[in-house]
């Protein structure tokens, strides 16, 4: 809040500003505003699911696999329906092949911050019920780093049925990167005379990513009376500000703030109409300017975790807009 007071004495503006700062996160609720009690209630992890279904064809194996019309080329679409039981499309092996994968690659999504309800599905069935036959299915990260794995045989293949893979913490927590997994689908025993494999869906599914969550304390930064072409520092009025992870994870923080009425905001030295704001997280050793696009605040924010920020205000060196002004910074929070 900006107010202008003419001197009575002469021309010189004074000015008194007062900032709001506010906390902002991703997919949750309004700022804490008070600590004991909290309100609202401190956010805690939230879980959904997430599925990431066939979206591209890494491998299609030699000699191919096909749709059911016969095709080789986007055949991930006859298995990437949000629905099991859609039987009528499917993909399926060479007869009498073994030993020859065909690779899926999967949507992305994001890391559940979480070891648990990593679940892999799919629907296929054998096409002689009197040959053997073991399919094994694989959930990759890359080309290399198989993740889990799981095979079903024979009788168990007899119809289209829905067969699940949940994995295991170990093998949930060795995913590095959500955003280049792959299903694989492979033959390792073949009875023959013509034998082969359908598949007609499949998906992997993992808990929602994590709501992330942040609150700031005391949320008002009050820089008193500054001259026209002045600064103030909230160092020097001891309304230092804590942004405060309470998101139940490690969080990344960004900051930005926003033009006032009159007032464009820059980021370089102040001009007419033109004000800068900066920010520090380590007591003034190291500035950077706010503009009205996010930047990083701080990474790495453990869980109950606290970033201590000041903030600098430079006025317009000239202006003819004298009556009230606001602006707003705003700390957001995504999960790391």
């Amino acid at each position: 809040m900006a107010k202008v007071i003419k001197n009575i004495l002469g021309n010189f503006l004074l000015f008194c500003l007062i900032f709001i700062i506010v906390a902002a996160w991703l997919f949750s609720g309004w700022p804490q505003i008070w600590d004991y009690p909290a309100i609202p209630p401190q956010i805690g992890m939230v879980f959904a699911a997430q599925f990431a279904r066939p979206s591209s064809d890494v491998d299609v194996g030699s000699p191919a696999w096909t749709d059911e019309g016969g095709g080789s080329t986007n055949i991930y679409q006859s298995i990437d329906e949000y629905d099991a039981g859609v039987d009528a499309d499917y993909i399926k092996s060479n007869p009498n092949a073994d030993l020859n994968p065909y690779v899926a690659g999967l949507g992305t999504i994001s890391d559940p911050q979480s070891s648990t309800g990593h679940v892999i599905r799919w629907r296929a069935k054998r096409d002689k019920t009197n040959k053997t036959l073991t399919l094994v299915v694989s959930l990759y990260e890359g080309d290399t780093h198989e993740v889990a794995s799981s095979s079903i045989s024979d009788t168990a293949l007899d119809s289209f049925t829905t067969s699940t893979y949940t994995l295991t913490a170990g093998q949930a927590d060795s995913i590095a990167s959500y955003a280049d997994l792959r299903l694989q689908f492979n033959i390792t025993v073949n009875g023959g005379a013509g034998q082969f494999v359908y598949v007609s869906w499949a998906e992997f599914e993992v808990p929602d990513a994590p709501v992330a969550s942040v609150y700031v304390k005391d949320g008002t930064i009050g820089y008193g009376f500054v001259a026209v072409g002045g600064g103030a520092c909230s160092t020097t009025t001891t309304d230092t500000q804590y942004a405060i992870n309470n998101g139940g994870f490690t969080e990344n923080f960004n900051i930005k703030s926003t033009d006032t009425t009159n007032w464009d905001i820059g980021t370089s030295s102040p001009g007419s109409e033109i004000y800068t704001h900066l920010f520090t997280t380590t007591s003034g050793s190291y500035w950077q300017y706010i503009d009205n696009e996010y930047v990083s605040l701080e990474t790495g924010v453990l869980d109950n975790g606290t970033s201590t920020i000041d903030t600098y205000i430079f006025l317009p060196s000239a202006t003819v807009n004298y009556g009230e002004q606001s602006t707003t910074i705003t700390i957001q929070a995504v999960a790391q």
